[in-house]
């Protein structure tokens, strides 16, 4: 494929790009020739070329739609502006699911890094995740740029035990400000946070208690139209920026493919496990395709899946590690996720 200066190419669904010739703007982050980039379903990836005829490889099962001009909004271009200058920001991104939080998140992160190695990111979203698996609260530094947040390794996670932050709204607020503090007792000089996208009934609610906790200095609202009327904490900066056309709408049944596919990418090194009951802090109902946080020294080393429940045998789970001293059992269950951890591992047993 051959983009023309100005074009840019809209790539969805699952495989992998090489920059032939020429060059890319992905995101903020600039791909030279011999760069490949990794596509993952479930998103959009804009792929602009700015000011050169760049010639592009595709592989594997890919949608590329061709569009002319700039992927991403003016409005987008000019954020950086608000806390470049500033000690350590932080800037906070809110609105509904499918508004471009993640993508406009990345793209402030790999402007951010052109002046800075150290860049903190929250992911806020305990269903639709990004750095850490779901249930959880997830931060952490990007040291080079990026196009997918979800190549980040997690340096700190808090276990929520839902998908859903209207379950548990309080819990999920202390977790996004314990990763925050977390992040930044690290040094950084620059941190984002990536919110959820519940904002109807109770949600913009529970959002102004974060910003509470958070205290930013930008807070960037996408998708609401509505006068928000928040008592913006530190006196903060509130701006509205566009929701860009390149976003990619899912249903609830694709969000919880990605969810399921998240989850069990994080559980590809996995063994079965029987649990020592007395090291379960909560053990009642348990069911196979529970999750289970596995914790060491009180931090959240990885998850595990609740295989079976039995008196004789006890409480069997798919784990993630075998380093840890405590299972907290969350609300959360997953059973196709179990079904397919019993394959995988059937798979390695004939193998």
């Amino acid at each position: 494929m051959t983009l023309n200066p100005g074009e840019c190419a809209l790539a969805s669904g699952s495989g992998a790009l090489t920059v032939e010739c020429g060059s890319l703007e992905v995101f903020g982050a600039v791909l030279t020739a011999g760069s490949r980039l990794g596509i993952h379903p479930g998103k959009r990836f804009p792929m602009y070329a700015p000011d050169s005829r760049t010639r592009v490889e595709i592989a594997g099962k890919l949608a590329i739609m061709t569009v002319v001009g700039d992927p991403l909004p003016k409005s987008w271009r000019s954020l950086p502006d608000l806390f470049l200058t500033k000690t350590t920001p932080r800037v906070v991104m809110v609105g509904p699911t499918d508004s471009g939080k993640t993508a406009l998140t990345t793209y402030l992160v790999n402007v951010s890094l052109r002046a800075s190695g150290r860049v903190g990111i929250v992911d806020g979203d305990p269903g639709q995740c990004d750095i850490g698996p779901p249930t959880c609260i997830s931060g952490a530094v990007a040291k080079s740029s990026l196009v997918d947040l979800r190549d980040l390794v997690p340096t700190i996670m808090e276990f929520v035990g839902v998908t859903s932050p209207s379950l548990r709204p309080e819990l999920c607020v202390k977790a996004v400000s314990s990763v925050t503090r977390a992040l930044l007792s690290a040094g950084l000089d620059f941190l984002f946070l990536n919110t959820d996208g519940w904002v109807r009934e109770g949600g913009l609610e529970q959002k102004r208690r974060v910003l509470e906790a958070v205290k930013p200095d930008v807070v960037v609202t996408l998708g609401l139209n509505e006068d928000l009327n928040w008592p913006v904490p530190n006196d903060a900066r509130l701006v509205a920026a566009e929701v860009p056309k390149m976003v990619l709408v899912r249903n609830q049944q694709a969000r919880y493919r990605t969810r399921l596919m998240n989850l069990l990418h994080y559980l590809r090194r996995h063994k079965l496990l029987v649990l020592d009951p007395s090291v379960i802090r909560n053990p009642g109902g348990c069911w196979p395709g529970s999750i289970l946080a596995l914790l060491k020294n009180g931090r959240v080393k990885s998850l595990g899946v609740v295989d079976s429940v039995r008196a004789t045998s006890g409480l069997q789970a798919y784990c993630g590690t075998e380093d840890f001293d405590e299972v907290v059992r969350g609300s959360a269950s997953m059973p196709e996720a179990l079904e397919h951890l019993r394959e995988r591992s059937r798979h390695q047993i004939t193998r």
